[in-house]
Protein backbone atom coordinates (compact mmCIF):
# COMPACT_ATOMS: atom_id res chain seq x y z
CA UNK A 1 0.00 0.00 0.00
CA UNK A 2 1.40 3.41 -0.89
CA UNK A 3 0.30 6.29 1.28
CA UNK A 4 0.45 9.00 -1.38
CA UNK A 5 1.93 9.57 -4.78
CA UNK A 6 4.14 12.45 -3.64
CA UNK A 7 6.18 10.36 -1.21
CA UNK A 8 8.97 7.93 -2.01
CA UNK A 9 7.95 5.96 1.09
CA UNK A 10 5.42 3.15 1.35
CA UNK A 11 3.47 1.85 4.32
CA UNK A 12 2.53 -1.69 5.18
CA UNK A 13 1.52 -3.76 8.16
CA UNK A 14 4.54 -5.72 9.30
CA UNK A 15 3.72 -9.45 9.42
CA UNK A 16 4.37 -11.21 12.73
CA UNK A 17 7.30 -13.10 11.23
CA UNK A 18 9.04 -9.80 10.40
CA UNK A 19 8.58 -8.01 13.75
CA UNK A 20 12.28 -8.42 14.50
CA UNK A 21 13.11 -6.07 11.62
CA UNK A 22 11.62 -3.21 13.64
CA UNK A 23 13.82 -3.67 16.72
CA UNK A 24 16.34 -0.93 15.77
CA UNK A 25 13.49 1.56 15.31
CA UNK A 26 11.57 0.73 18.47
CA UNK A 27 14.80 0.95 20.46
CA UNK A 28 14.93 4.65 19.59
CA UNK A 29 11.97 4.98 21.97
CA UNK A 30 12.83 2.14 24.37
CA UNK A 31 16.62 1.59 24.31
CA UNK A 32 16.67 -1.32 26.77
CA UNK A 33 13.82 -3.26 25.15
CA UNK A 34 14.92 -6.74 24.13
CA UNK A 35 13.97 -8.36 20.87
CA UNK A 36 11.89 -10.99 22.69
CA UNK A 37 10.02 -8.29 24.66
CA UNK A 38 9.27 -6.34 21.48
CA UNK A 39 7.96 -9.40 19.65
CA UNK A 40 5.81 -10.40 22.65
CA UNK A 41 4.40 -6.86 22.93
CA UNK A 42 3.68 -6.41 19.24
CA UNK A 43 2.20 -9.87 18.76
CA UNK A 44 0.25 -9.92 22.04
CA UNK A 45 1.93 -13.16 23.08
CA UNK A 46 2.80 -12.28 26.65
CA UNK A 47 2.24 -14.73 29.48
CA UNK A 48 0.00 -13.99 31.27
CA UNK A 49 -2.10 -12.31 28.60
CA UNK A 50 -1.76 -8.62 29.52
CA UNK A 51 -2.78 -6.87 26.29
CA UNK A 52 -4.22 -7.51 22.89
CA UNK A 53 -2.06 -7.89 19.79
CA UNK A 54 -0.98 -4.75 18.04
CA UNK A 55 -0.56 -4.16 14.37
CA UNK A 56 2.77 -2.61 13.46
CA UNK A 57 2.60 -0.13 10.60
CA UNK A 58 5.96 0.65 9.01
CA UNK A 59 7.12 3.20 6.47
CA UNK A 60 9.87 2.01 4.17
CA UNK A 61 11.74 3.25 1.14
CA UNK A 62 11.40 1.39 -2.20
CA UNK A 63 14.32 -0.85 -1.18
CA UNK A 64 12.42 -2.01 1.91
CA UNK A 65 14.55 -0.17 4.50
CA UNK A 66 12.37 0.84 7.48
CA UNK A 67 12.33 4.57 8.26
CA UNK A 68 9.39 4.79 10.66
CA UNK A 69 6.80 2.78 12.53
CA UNK A 70 3.87 2.93 14.89
CA UNK A 71 1.69 0.41 16.67
CA UNK A 72 -2.07 0.25 16.16
CA UNK A 73 -4.68 -1.07 18.58
CA UNK A 74 -8.45 -1.07 18.72
CA UNK A 75 -9.95 1.28 21.27
CA UNK A 76 -13.30 2.66 22.35
CA UNK A 77 -14.27 6.13 23.47
CA UNK A 78 -17.60 7.01 25.09
CA UNK A 79 -17.80 10.22 23.05
CA UNK A 80 -17.25 8.77 19.59
CA UNK A 81 -17.24 4.96 19.64
CA UNK A 82 -14.60 2.81 17.96
CA UNK A 83 -11.14 4.33 17.83
CA UNK A 84 -7.87 3.35 16.23
CA UNK A 85 -5.23 4.01 18.87
CA UNK A 86 -1.72 4.80 17.64
CA UNK A 87 1.26 4.43 19.95
CA UNK A 88 5.03 4.06 19.70
CA UNK A 89 5.29 6.40 16.71
CA UNK A 90 8.93 6.75 15.74
CA UNK A 91 10.68 8.18 12.69
CA UNK A 92 14.33 7.35 12.07
CA UNK A 93 15.11 9.57 9.11
CA UNK A 94 16.09 12.99 10.39
CA UNK A 95 16.51 14.44 6.90
CA UNK A 96 12.95 13.74 5.77
CA UNK A 97 10.97 13.36 8.98
CA UNK A 98 7.93 15.19 7.64
CA UNK A 99 7.50 12.93 4.58
CA UNK A 100 7.82 9.77 6.63
CA UNK A 101 5.43 11.03 9.31
CA UNK A 102 2.90 12.09 6.67
CA UNK A 103 3.21 8.72 4.94
CA UNK A 104 2.54 6.91 8.22
CA UNK A 105 -0.39 9.21 9.01
CA UNK A 106 -1.94 8.66 5.57
CA UNK A 107 -1.60 4.90 6.08
CA UNK A 108 -3.16 5.15 9.54
CA UNK A 109 -6.10 7.14 8.19
CA UNK A 110 -6.60 4.68 5.33
CA UNK A 111 -6.69 1.76 7.78
CA UNK A 112 -9.11 3.64 10.05
CA UNK A 113 -11.49 4.57 7.23
CA UNK A 114 -11.47 1.07 5.74
CA UNK A 115 -11.94 -0.45 9.20
CA UNK A 116 -14.97 1.63 10.14
CA UNK A 117 -13.29 3.48 13.01
CA UNK A 118 -14.81 6.78 14.14
CA UNK A 119 -11.63 8.44 15.34
CA UNK A 120 -7.85 8.11 15.22
CA UNK A 121 -6.05 8.82 18.51
CA UNK A 122 -2.29 9.33 18.31
CA UNK A 123 -0.26 9.20 21.52
CA UNK A 124 3.20 10.73 21.22
CA UNK A 125 5.69 9.72 23.87
CA UNK A 126 7.30 12.53 25.79
CA UNK A 127 10.91 12.22 24.85
CA UNK A 128 13.85 14.20 23.67
CA UNK A 129 13.80 12.61 20.22
CA UNK A 130 14.82 15.25 17.69
CA UNK A 131 11.94 14.45 15.37
CA UNK A 132 9.10 14.85 17.91
CA UNK A 133 8.19 18.40 16.88
CA UNK A 134 8.26 17.48 13.19
CA UNK A 135 5.86 14.60 13.90
CA UNK A 136 3.56 16.94 15.86
CA UNK A 137 3.68 19.42 12.97
CA UNK A 138 2.78 16.64 10.51
CA UNK A 139 -0.17 15.64 12.72
CA UNK A 140 -1.45 19.22 12.74
CA UNK A 141 -0.96 19.61 8.99
CA UNK A 142 -3.32 16.72 8.21
CA UNK A 143 -6.11 17.74 10.58
CA UNK A 144 -5.21 16.19 13.93
CA UNK A 145 -5.91 18.40 16.94
CA UNK A 146 -4.82 18.02 20.53
CA UNK A 147 -7.81 16.76 22.48
CA UNK A 148 -6.41 15.90 25.89
CA UNK A 149 -3.51 16.12 28.24
CA UNK A 150 -2.46 12.81 29.75
CA UNK A 151 -0.74 12.57 33.10
CA UNK A 152 0.88 9.47 34.55
CA UNK A 153 2.19 8.66 38.00
CA UNK A 154 4.62 5.76 38.07
CA UNK A 155 3.95 3.64 41.15
CA UNK A 156 7.26 1.85 40.77
CA UNK A 157 10.35 2.82 38.85
CA UNK A 158 11.19 0.01 36.41
CA UNK A 159 14.78 -0.37 35.34
CA UNK A 160 13.55 -0.97 31.80
CA UNK A 161 10.18 -0.96 30.00
CA UNK A 162 7.74 -3.46 31.43
CA UNK A 163 6.20 -5.67 28.79
CA UNK A 164 5.14 -8.67 30.81
CA UNK A 165 7.99 -11.10 30.30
Amino acid sequence: MTANTQSAFQVRILPEGELRLAVPLIRLLYPSLSEAEWVAYASGQSTPKLWSPRRVLVASNPGGYLHGLCTLADGFDLRCGRTLDVDDLVVANFLDTKSIAQTLLAGIEDIARRGGYHEVRVNLADSNMPHRQAVADALNSVGHVRTMARFAKPLAQPLKPIVGL
